[in-house]
């Protein structure tokens, strides 16, 4: 288990030991936000347009261990990272209506041209499925891996004016967290 927090906050806790954890070594001051792992590879997300990276955290970046490497964004933070299901690709979400897919230490701009900062993403296993949610009620749906994204209506109020994290539960099937404790579930694109 990896929790990564503020001004550089990351730390390994262990499943058998309760309580026990290791601070990780991250070469950073900025705020975490979130985090994706794939077998050994682990990347993070961060504030200031961040993201971490190392293909094996446990035993690069464990206590004694090198730091891990910056790939630097341009743009604002990152506030949300997905490992997408079989392959090897990280997509990350943030600030400015950024997606970036990263492979390693490789990065790729998927998609620039939603109208609001994003917030989160989620795979189904496959990698095929997946959405993004953001702020002013923005959510989209994707059955081809991220390489188009089509438009998932959401009904809400006022109130409730940002989805701040998604997760696909089965083909179709999406549930989102926003503002307000508001919880709502997609199927499909409806």
């Amino acid at each position: 288990v990896i929790a990564v927090g503020d001004a550089g906050t990351a730390i390994k806790g262990q499943l058998t030991s309760p309580g026990a954890f290791a601070q990780l070594n991250v070469p950073s001051v900025f705020d975490l936000n979130d985090v994706a792992t794939n077998g050994n590879a682990l990347t993070i997300a961060g504030d200031n347009g961040n993201l971490l990276y190392t293909a094996n955290y446990t035993t690069n970046v464990l206590p004694g261990g090198a730091a891990m490497e910056v790939l630097p964004f341009n743009g604002g933070d990152v506030s949300g990272v997905t490992h997408r299901g079989s392959t090897s690709d990280v997509f990350a979400v943030g600030a400015h209506a950024m997606v970036h897919r990263t492979t390693g230490d490789a990065r790729l701009v998927i998609h620039d041209v939603f109208p609001s900062a994003l917030n989160d993403a989620h795979f189904t296993t496959s990698g095929t499925e997946g959405y993004v949610v953001g702020d002013n009620l923005l959510a989209r749906h994707t059955v081809d891996g991220g390489i188009t994204w089509e438009v998932v209506p959401v009904q809400g109020s006022g109130v409730l004016s940002k989805l701040l994290t998604v997760w696909t539960e089965a083909p179709g099937v999406a549930d989102a967290g926003g503002t307000e404790g508001t919880w709502l579930q997609f199927n499909g694109n409806a």
